[in-house]
């Protein structure tokens, strides 16, 4: 056999080469879902075990603070010196102080359950918002905020640069928010408000939401965080954004990670003169992620449809929209799935 018969004998046909090419384009056709779905898995996993962690620190923080849960949304009275009530941890403190020592957090940013849970557990500012991309944005952001007046250990988070600062981004958009209107309060929606502490007159009599651990009456049914999403802080210059004491962060951007998430039916709120923010969710139990985040409650059902929560004993679980209106999951004091809390 010469040498030119046999380089043509051992060499490809365009044919052959066709049908190669078109296996491997099959291959990645079928194998490219798989790997999407392992990956997406992975990322369900990663979050339970992170949503998992923190209950964990929050029930430590409580077991630390006398049974006082953190709340989601203090008075913003309280996290001044010598105006915390006894047995709260609320001191905030600067992740990026321009100091030596530790400068204390002022403004909107800092009266979210998230710095304060964030200074009294040492996480880091990476553990409360897990995705990599949203963690990329929010270091590329100013990290200095304004000198709070007639103080040298005082960091304010005021005014249009103030809106824009990395603590801010961190405060507003942790992966997962907290159910204050029922657990922790806030006081947005009528807690840590009139005599006896915690009660307001237009509120059922005694706490609608649970203050202390021993105020829980079934722990493994109450939601305490969930996954969740909302508009970016950063609004456009001029305009102002979705402070703590907001429910509908529906404008700019939308990020995965909102510090609230509120229930499915009616509850109190400060913000109308009814004190009541409205019904029930007006939306199917298909999610769609195109959707205003208080479509839902501020709640990303961004795993398979399923949201993950973190319930008052612990444990989590992945759970759908449908099962998620049920609002004995919400309130202490709900009595059946479609209860209603009501200003009296």
């Amino acid at each position: 056999m010469t040498r030119s018969a046999s380089r043509s004998l051992s060499a490809f046909t365009l044919i052959e080469l066709l049908v190669v090419i078109a296996i491997i384009a099959l291959l990645v056709a079928i194998l490219l879902p798989s790997l999407g779905s392992a990956r997406k898995a992975a990322q369900a996993t990663r979050e339970a075990a992170a949503a998992q962690q923190l209950g964990q620190a929050a029930f430590a923080y409580a077991q630390e603070g006398k049974e006082r849960v953190v709340p989601a949304g203090p008075a913003w009275a309280w996290v001044h010196p010598g105006q915390t009530p006894p047995r709260y941890l609320l001191r905030p403190v600067d992740p990026f102080p321009r100091t030596a020592s530790a400068l204390y957090m002022e403004g909107s940013a800092s009266k979210t359950w998230v710095h304060h849970l964030r200074t009294w557990s040492n996480l880091p500012l990476d553990f409360f918002q897990l995705d990599g991309r949203t963690n990329e944005n929010f270091r590329n952001r100013p990290k200095v905020g304004q000198p709070a007046p007639d103080s040298n250990e005082w960091t304010m988070y005021e005014g249009t640069d103030g809106q824009r600062t990395l603590q801010a981004a961190y405060g507003y958009h942790p992966s997962f928010g907290m159910n204050g209107v029922y657990f922790g309060g806030s006081f947005s929606h009528g807690a840590f408000r009139g005599q006896p502490f915690g009660q307001i007159n237009t509120r059922p009599p005694g706490e609608f939401y649970v203050k202390k651990l021993s105020d829980i009456r079934n722990s493994s049914k109450l939601i305490v965080f969930a996954s969740s999403r909302g508009g970016d802080v950063a609004e456009t210059p001029g305009t102002p954004f979705w402070n703590y004491g907001q429910n509908f962060p529906d404008t700019g951007r939308v990020l995965p990670g909102y510090w609230l998430v509120t229930p499915p039916r009616n509850f109190p709120s400060t913000r109308s003169s009814t004190g009541a923010d409205g019904g029930a969710w007006n939306a199917s139990n298909t999610f769609n992620a195109l959707r205003a985040p208080s479509t839902w409650g501020n709640l990303d059902a961004r795993h398979f449809g399923k949201v993950t929560t973190a319930m008052a004993d612990g444990h989590v679980e992945t759970l759908g929209i449908d099962e998620l209106r049920d609002m004995t999951r919400w309130s202490n004091f709900a009595t059946n799935r479609d209860w209603n809390w009501q200003a009296r």
